[in-house]
């Protein structure tokens, strides 16, 4: 009796110092224990994607992006995506359909500038991650914010190259752009691929000119006239169809269709053309949408893959190793360029060889892919 009563003694000491060990590190395991379940199947990371009216399946910008966070939940089964279509295209709506359901979400995908102004949202809720996509961060301070990223791509390598097909690969010696709305990513578009046009002018002698109609010159944010063929809308089917057949009637043989979901009008009006026209894709592999009958009048597609960034931007958050601040993706991150794989573009082997070439130019820097963005032809120049 007396060893039993000494053995359950020693036993009540033992659990007793156990006991008291882990009420001393009581606030330290449950620090552990929060970070463990920040993001699992017992607290998924609940992600948000916010868009304009053109949606998440523009077969363009917003597909992209889509793609890319699809990608990370493949990988990742301890998150959850959410896409809010917002119709009101204007900034100020854009920005209230975030502060609505900021409650809701742990992270929040914004592609596209009428997001511009999400940093004093992000600075009043320090415990949210904001990712911007596409465009330039208006800041409320000069520091950055720790809870907000900026992914920013260098569209013009794309537009450039596809400046450069399409002068060099064009009959009627006429190309266009066709572009969604003025915004700032959208008129580097449309600039970079003006000045490719000039380069192939000027180096290969291709004598090409680009086309516009007046009438759709853009109004920017100032009231100031910006050049250039825009639908006015990210989703205009119509309009930017109807765009389209103005610049075939004017002898254009190949049109750069970086309009967003409007792309698809451009699409359609080369579909429906009798002349062997061809449109160059814009932001993602466009090849498969050109199929018309037995023939496919895509000739390739301008390619701006932030979905790269997307999905290493969501593994940093889930890795507790999120920072905020500006990246830049361009072509050294194989983030932009023509389409140059087979079975995904019909361009001659000769041009395909001064592609290359000029993607070796832009990723050394030799070459700037906006130096040369006013409409001209070589004989033109002084």
């Amino acid at each position: 009796m007396k060893k039993t009563f000494i053995l359950l003694f020693l036993l009540m000491l033992v659990f007793t110092s156990c006991s008291e060990k882990n009420i001393e590190n009581k606030d330290e395991a449950l620090d552990k224990t929060n970070e463990d379940i920040l993001y699992s199947e017992a607290r998924p990371m609940k992600i948000a994607m916010l868009t304009s009216l053109s949606g998440i399946d523009d077969g363009s910008f917003n597909q992209n992006i889509y793609e890319g966070i699809l990608e990370f939940l493949e990988e990742n089964k301890n998150a959850t995506l959410t896409a809010i279509q917002e119709y009101d295209t204007s900034k100020e709506a854009q920005i209230k359909a975030v502060e609505d359901i900021l409650k809701d979400y742990d992270v929040f995908v914004l592609p596209g500038y009428q997001f511009i102004n999400i940093s004093k949202i992000a600075k009043e809720n320090p415990d949210k991650k904001f990712i911007l996509l596409d465009a330039d961060l208006v800041y409320d301070e000069e520091t950055k914010l720790d809870n907000l990223k900026s992914i920013n791509i260098n569209g013009a390598e794309s537009g450039f190259l596809a400046g450069v097909l399409a002068a060099s690969e064009s009959k009627t010696k006429k190309v266009a752009v066709i572009n969604g709305v003025a915004f700032p990513s959208n008129i580097e578009l449309h600039d970079s691929f003006v000045s490719g046009v000039n380069y192939a002018n000027k180096t290969y002698k291709t004598e090409v000119e680009v086309i516009e109609i007046p009438e759709q010159n853009a109004m920017g944010e100032n009231g100031e006239e910006i050049a250039g063929n825009y639908v006015g809308s990210f989703d205009d089917v119509a309009g930017a169809k109807f765009i389209a057949q103005e610049l075939i009637n004017e002898g254009v043989d190949i049109i750069f269709a970086a309009a967003g979901k409007s792309g698809q009008g451009v699409f359609d009006a080369l579909k429906e053309s009798e002349d062997r026209d061809f449109v160059i894709g814009c932001d993602v592999d466009q090849y498969e949408e050109g199929k018309n009958g037995s023939e496919n009048i895509v000739l390739s597609s301008a390619v701006k893959h932030l979905n790269l960034g997307v999905n290493e931007i969501l593994e940093s958050i889930l890795n507790d190793e999120f920072t905020g601040g500006t990246i830049v993706l361009d072509m050294n991150y194989a983030a932009t360029g023509v389409v140059l794989d087979e079975g995904s573009q019909q361009i001659s082997k000769s041009v395909i060889n001064r592609i290359r070439d000029c993607e070796t130019l832009l990723m050394t820097g030799d070459v700037d892919p906006l130096a040369d963005p006013e409409i001209k032809l070589d004989d033109e120049e002084e």
